[in-house]
């Protein structure tokens, strides 16, 4: 065989083994994490030769790091560094970035991922009782505050001391915990009288659990 032809079959050989790239790990659509843990976005993906990562603005800039604000890593992870509350910018904390992938075949470009970051902001909860008649069934309501609504959830009741009430699909029989985070307590009697009820919420980014006050049960007589 010829160099001639040894050299187009190298070429048609290095050819077959050339691919696009493609996402191994595409960014999902939606990141939120509070200013206190930070967060991450992972992009990887796959190709001949190996591609390489890059992010993106919305309007195709380059991302590029900021010093103890955003971190591009080797790996293609970016990285948004935990932050007080008063080195919050928009551009950086609440905007859309996209994955790039790219070698000398092409490039892919992933789906938009909306990034936003929550400044964890103290709140308190309340109890509020929606109905209590005698014979019948009580609604106790948690009330959470209008700016962290969205971010927080009922988790439990504790009926005081200690018994913890949880979401169920019936109840006991007595108390039922809805998924809305209302509480049911069925037949109520004399004996319901002055029993105390505290709400128990968490921060669904942070994790951090709230705890009412204690509220006294009051029955209206029919």
């Amino acid at each position: 065989m010829g160099t001639e032809q040894s050299d187009v079959l190298f070429a048609e050989v290095f050819e077959t083994h050339l691919r696009g790239p493609g996402f191994v790990m595409e960014p999902p659509g939606r990141v939120e994490f509070s200013n206190s843990s930070g967060g991450w976005l992972d992009c990887s993906a796959s190709g001949s030769p190996q591609p390489t990562i890059d992010w993106v603005h919305a309007d195709s800039t380059t991302v590029t790091e900021i010093h103890g604000v955003r971190r591009v890593l080797r790996n293609g992870t970016m990285v948004l560094l935990p932050f007080p509350a008063a080195a919050y910018h928009q551009d950086v904390h609440n905007t859309i970035y996209r994955c790039v992938a790219s070698n000398s075949v092409g490039r892919v470009v992933s789906r938009d991922v909306q990034v936003r970051a929550v400044v964890a902001q103290a709140y308190k909860v309340d109890v509020e009782v929606l109905s209590a008649s005698r014979g019948c069934t009580a609604i106790l309501r948690c009330v959470v505050p209008t700016f962290v609504k969205e971010l927080v959830r009922v988790v439990s009741w504790v009926h005081e001391p200690a018994i913890y009430i949880y979401p169920s699909l019936q109840g006991d029989g007595k108390f039922h915990l809805l998924p809305t985070g209302e509480l049911l307590i069925h037949n109520l009697q004399e004996t319901d009288e002055s029993q105390s009820f505290r709400c128990r919420s968490m921060h669904r980014l942070t994790r951090q659990v709230v705890v009412s006050s204690p509220t006294r049960l009051r029955i209206n007589c029919k």
